[in-house]
């Protein structure tokens, strides 16, 4: 009889958690993606840091100039560097993927 009982409840309590768990808009990722290049001439900047500020986390640019990050939504400031080029800060708030695409200037 305890075991009728039991067993509806936990599986109620279990697809609750679920619900509840999809519904946490907090947990939902998105990406930050774009390219880096020289204001001048238009390179590619391979190696160019994006970082976000107030975290540890950060990427580097690929071969081609290109980045991405993944970040949970909310509001950031993302600071875009490279070895002899002035740094450039975007803000950001962060409610469905981006395309940021980035031209730093030599010092």
């Amino acid at each position: 009889m305890k075991l009728i009982f039991l067993l509806p409840l936990t599986f109620f309590l279990l697809l609750s958690s679920v619900i509840s768990r999809a519904d946490n808009d907090s947990d939902v990722r998105y990406s930050v993606s774009g390219y880096i290049k020289d204001s001048k001439n238009g390179e590619e900047l391979i190696g160019a840091a994006v970082m976000v500020e107030g975290y540890q986390k950060g990427v580097v640019t690929n071969l081609y100039g290109f980045y991405s990050i993944s970040l949970i939504s909310g509001n950031y400031i993302l600071i875009f560097s490279y070895v002899g080029y002035e740094q450039k800060e975007v803000q950001i708030t962060l409610d469905r993927n981006l395309g940021i695409n980035i031209e730093l200037t030599e010092q």
